[in-house]
């Protein structure tokens, strides 16, 4: 390989890397979730309504909680919260007897991801300024290989009892398995530095921009993925979580072997790929909404472009990912990330109840072809911010 040896990461980093690794098979809590209650009936505005509610009643305390993690407490410690409230809304799912129990469930994952920031407090910390692409390559090679593994075990068992009962076992038996996450956080992860004292903040030449071209490539993610993938799967072909698992596991494969070959790729030509992945993204998703729209559209058509999309997407996080960490200030790090999440939360409180609206009123791939756009114009706006 061209990059530099994973053993030669730090510490810190190894581990790090190591619980996004072990992490995997809540990742298959988070990802069935659309799909879990599609297969329970409710409609795709239903599922919007729940998701834009539950960020509107958590994402006000973002900031503050960013501020917090810079100047006076652990980030450790927002990661075990994390965990934790993870793991509660996970039981409460598979419990959940009602619509109220299934809004509770989601308020308290939201809850939950308003600490989600604070991986990114760590990988400021840990990943080292001066090989940040090598370990964003590894970042997504060792969780690839884990995710992989725990997909095929979750295709096997929702294979085997496609029942939505099991469904709901498998929630509970993840919410169970929170106690260990929180155990590895604590003795595994170093804890992390405050900054009660801090120069008055610049913001890097730079910063701004990058942060838009983050939002850009977040709406082309939230109107590709999540309700609109999930209704495509459910809704429009008929078919149950199987298939949800097989996208995934796909993504982790597609995800392991863009590494590897990105591993292999001279330095020089780094700076290409982000525009070359994004660029693909659009194209892809463009032609996935013609194909329906031209009746060619099937399963298996779609899986086939959908992989193509999961091959370029590692590709542009590989490559985007270390020009925004290198544009935030080392003792602002909870502050800047916190404010990111908490944009991309407030734009989540219409948006999840528009996509579900959108899919009602024009069909299930009129999604698609909004994401194709913004895919393209994170693209150009990336070209502009760069030559800037």
């Amino acid at each position: 390989m061209k990059i530099t040896p994973y053993r030669s990461l730090p510490k810190g980093a190894r581990r790090l890397i190591t619980y996004y690794s072990i992490g995997e098979p809540s990742t298959v809590g988070i990802i069935i979730f659309n799909a879990y209650l599609f297969l329970l009936g409710y409609s795709p505005i239903y599922v919007g309504s729940i998701i834009s509610g539950a960020s509107l009643i958590t994402a006000l305390l973002l900031p503050l909680l960013g501020y917090l993690s810079d100047k006076k407490i652990n980030a450790k410690y927002y990661i075990m919260t994390l965990e934790a409230l993870l793991g509660l809304s996970f039981i409460i799912y598979g419990l959940a007897s009602s619509e109220l129990w299934i809004f509770i469930g989601r308020v308290i994952f939201s809850t939950a991801m308003l600490f989600s920031f604070a991986s990114n407090v760590y990988e400021r910390e840990l990943y080292p300024r001066d090989k940040l692409e090598d370990a964003y390559i590894w970042h997504w090679i060792i969780p690839s290989v884990a995710g992989i593994v725990t997909y095929i075990g979750a295709f096997i068992y929702f294979s085997l009892v496609p029942n939505i009962q099991y469904a709901r076992i498998f929630y509970v038996a993840l919410g169970l398995l929170a106690p260990l996450f929180i155990a590895y956080v604590y003795f595994a992860l170093p804890n992390m530095p405050t900054y009660p004292e801090r120069s008055k903040i610049k913001i890097p030449q730079g910063l701004l921009g990058v942060v838009l071209v983050y939002l850009c490539a977040y709406f082309t993610t939230y109107f590709l993925y999540g309700i609109t993938l999930d209704n495509i799967v459910i809704n429009y072909f008929g078919s149950g979580l199987g298939i949800i698992i097989v996208l995934s596991l796909i993504d982790h494969v597609f995800g392991f072997s863009s590494s590897i070959i990105k591993a292999h790729i001279p330095k020089r030509y780094f700076h290409y790929i982000p525009y070359i992945s994004m660029i693909s993204i659009s194209a892809a998703s463009l032609l996935i909404f013609v194909m329906q729209f031209l009746g060619f559209e099937e399963l298996l058509s779609f899986i086939i472009i959908y992989s193509f999309i999961a091959f370029m997407w590692p590709l542009w996080h590989m490559s985007f990912k270390p020009l925004l960490q290198k544009r935030v200030p080392l003792e602002y790090r909870g502050t800047v990330f916190s404010s990111i999440s908490s944009i991309s939360k407030i734009v989540n409180i219409p948006l999840a109840f528009i996509l579900g609206l959108l899919i009602t009123l024009f069909g299930s791939f009129a999604p698609i072809v909004i994401s194709s756009a913004f895919a393209l114009t994170t693209a150009i706006s990336l070209k502009i911010v760069i030559k800037r």
